[in-house]
Order: C-alpha cells, then sequence, then structure tokens
C-alpha cells in the first residue's frame, strides 16, 4: 500500500471571525483533500475552530486541530517557533504548508511552503498598526520557507520586486487560488429582508484599500440620479478592520443608514444567497492580490463592476466591467454599475485556472519538487 502523503497545513491566526484569509485556508485544504493518497491536517487556533467547523465545514474534508494558546502575537509567534515544529514531527508530516506568512525561527524535520496573497505591507503600509514589522516578517518568511506560492501572476511581480533574492535556493510557483462556489441549502431564507435583484455586494474586509467609502458614495449618487431604484440596499459583507468606524459613520452622514447593510461571519449558504441574487458586485479596490469574492461572483453568474487595476483584470479577464480609479470615480464607477444591471445577464464564468482539481494537482507538484 502506498504511503500517503501527510500535508500540515499552518492556520492559526489572529482572525476570531471568519477573514479572506481563513477562507482561502479552508479552500486550499479542500482542494489538497481531493487528491487521492494526500492526507490534510489543518492547525488553527481555539478561537477560530467554531467558525471552521460551523461556517466552512473544514471538518468535513480535513482533520482540524485547535491550538488552545492565548490570541496574541506574542503567544502566537512563540507557538510557530517553539510548539509547531514539534507537532510536525508527531504527525510525520511531509510538507508543511503556511496558508500565509508568519515568522517561525526553527527549522523542521520537512520541507515548508507559503503562500503569498499579497504585498500589502509594501503597497499599502497604512493598512498596518506596524508597517515595518510586517514587511520584515513578510521577508523572513518567504526567505525561511523551500516553496514560496503566489495567488496571481501580478502578486509573483509584485514580489519579486520587493524581496527580489525570493527566487534564490527555492520553488517560486503562481497557482489561482482555488473556488469553491457556496451552495444554498434547501431552506434559505432571504437575508435582513433582502429582495432578488434589488441590492449590489461587495465582499471585503474593511480596509483602505477596499475604497468602500467610494462605493457608498457612489451609491449615493446612483440613487440621486435615480439610476438605481430608492428602496435598492447596499450590502457590505466582511469582516471589521481598521476602517469600520470611519465607514459606519460616512454611512450616517450619507443618510444610508437604513439602505447599506454590514454583515460579517455569515454561513456558506448565505454567502451564496447573496450571489445569486444580487443586483451586481462591485469591487473598487486600489490594491489587491487575488480578490477570491471577486471568481466566485463570476461563477455564480453575477454581474461584476471592478477597478480598472492588474489583479482585478487579470481574474476577471473579459468578464467584467471596469473603471477607472484615478479621474472621477465616483461618476465612473457609478456609469459602470449603471451599464452593468442595465445589460444582459453574463453566462458564469468557468475558468479551468480556478478549478480545485486544476489548483491541487499545481500544489502537489510543487510538493513533489520538495521531497
Amino acid at each position: 500500500m502506498r504511503t500517503p502523503m501527510r500535508v500540515l497545513v499552518v492556520g492559526v491566526s489572529r482572525f476570531s471571525m471568519p477573514s479572506g484569509l481563513c477562507r482561502y485556508t479552508d479552500v486550499l485544504c479542500r482542494s489538497l483533500a481531493g487528491i487521492d493518497g494526500v492526507e490534510v491536517t489543518v492547525a488553527v487556533g481555539a478561537w477560530q475552530q467554531n467558525y471552521f467547523r460551523d461556517v466552512f465545514k473544514t471538518h468535513l474534508h480535513s482533520r482540524v486541530m485547535s491550538i488552545d494558546i492565548d490570541n496574541s502575537s506574542l503567544s502566537r509567534n512563540a507557538w510557530y517557533t517553539m510548539k509547531l515544529p514539534r507537532i510536525s514531527r508527531e504527525l510525520k508530516a511531509d510538507i508543511v504548508h503556511f496558508a500565509y506568512p508568519v515568522p517561525f525561527l526553527r527549522k523542521f524535520h520537512c520541507p515548508t511552503a507559503v503562500t503569498v496573497h499579497d504585498l500589502y505591507p509594501f503597497e499599502i503600509p497604512t493598512n498596518f498598526r506596524f508597517a515595518e514589522a510586517n514587511k520584515a516578517f513578510l521577508k523572513y518568511s518567504v526567505r525561511r520557507c523551500d516553496a514560496v506560492v503566489c495567488v496571481s501572476q501580478t502578486t509573483l511581480k509584485t514580489l519579486t520586486h520587493f524581496v527580489p533574492d525570493v527566487a534564490n535556493k527555492r520553488v517560486l510557483s503562481q497557482i489561482y487560488t482555488p473556488v469553491a462556489i457556496p451552495e444554498t441549502t434547501a431552506d434559505q431564507q432571504p437575508l435582513q429582508g433582502l429582495q432578488p435583484r434589488r441590492f449590489l455586494l461587495t465582499v471585503g474586509q474593511h480596509r483602505d484599500n477596499k475604497n468602500l467609502d467610494l462605493l457608498q458614495r457612489t451609491f449615493v449618487a446612483l440613487r440621486t440620479t435615480r439610476r438605481v431604484p430608492a428602496d435598492w440596499k447596499l450590502v457590505i459583507v466582511g469582516s471589521e478592520g481598521p476602517k469600520t468606524a470611519e465607514l459606519r459613520g460616512l454611512t450616517a452622514d450619507l443618510g444610508l443608514t437604513d439602505y447599506v447593510i454590514y454583515l460579517s461571519s455569515i454561513g456558506e449558504s448565505e454567502l451564496a444567497w447573496l450571489y445569486q441574487n444580487a443586483a451586481a458586485a462591485a469591487f473598487p479596490s486600489s490594491h489587491e492580490g487575488f480578490c477570491l469574492p471577486l471568481a466566485e461572483s463570476l461563477s455564480s453568474g453575477l454581474r461584476v463592476v471592478c477597478s480598472n487595476i492588474p489583479t482585478l483584470k487579470e481574474i476577471g479577464r473579459d468578464s467584467c466591467t471596469y473603471f477607472q480609479l484615478d479621474s472621477e470615480p465616483v461618476e465612473a464607477l457609478a456609469s459602470a454599475i449603471s451599464n452593468a444591471i442595465s445589460g444582459p445577464a453574463p453566462v458564469p464564468a468557468s475558468s479551468s485556472y480556478f478549478r480545485a482539481e486544476y489548483a491541487a494537482s499545481q500544489m502537489l507538484q510543487v510538493y513533489q519538487a520538495l521531497t
């Protein structure tokens, strides 16, 4: 009998509620677990285990290991260095894969890989309280690992710009994030009293680069000029972040309290309902590493409007309506949304690049190159 390849995915992070990085951790494990002869264990913090079970249902495809430590930077970083290498030996892991860059000091008994999603510490330092520390951690992580996987060509290009020596003695690869399209359950009800095709949707954490303030101002312009009916809503799905207080304050200042709905920690069925019933999704970001919600929106057959930046063009290709951020962005975004919702419904996009089987086969090739 062939010995299975044992992969330990490290998903321990600070997030006490679901985030994009946590979602990536689940889809990575899901795609790897679909490969015959691969056994996947994912390590998550005790504060994360509930949403990995109840929201992502990771336990249905992978072994979930709950790590009971304090949810603090000091405790997590100490665990990466002091405890994780021992756990990997006890599990007889063939590969340790960090789902996102983390600092660690000790060598492992087996090869290590890391996924790089973006270079925000370098491109948008305002996203971070300690930007210089985040830069140092990212550089240290990619230099310590034996393989580095970037989630888009844009991210790969940006990484080699800011960390030009990253390819030295490492396997450097680009693998798109696998897209597992959320599905609704039979008993799924409309969220927050929303009516199908009478709301706009965006999915993303409350950070500078998401431009959620621009989206709210654009929603006002659409309502004022009657390009959307007065009863339409704007739904913002995503975990809270540095911009949350400012965004909610803007909602009140613009008189949108009854028309902007903030959601977080929603289940897969609820997210699927939003994708299936929104009039359009909008992603007006200034920087992105991949933007999984964009790929999910397209795969769900949703009309999508995006800023004309390299990553979103790479992921959306010819399936999105694009607008320019650098010249009258409110009107540019409003016109793009108006054009998108008045046009024919798109055919759900299906690219082999984003399929779990394709991503898993590429990842397996990276692992095999290390063992």
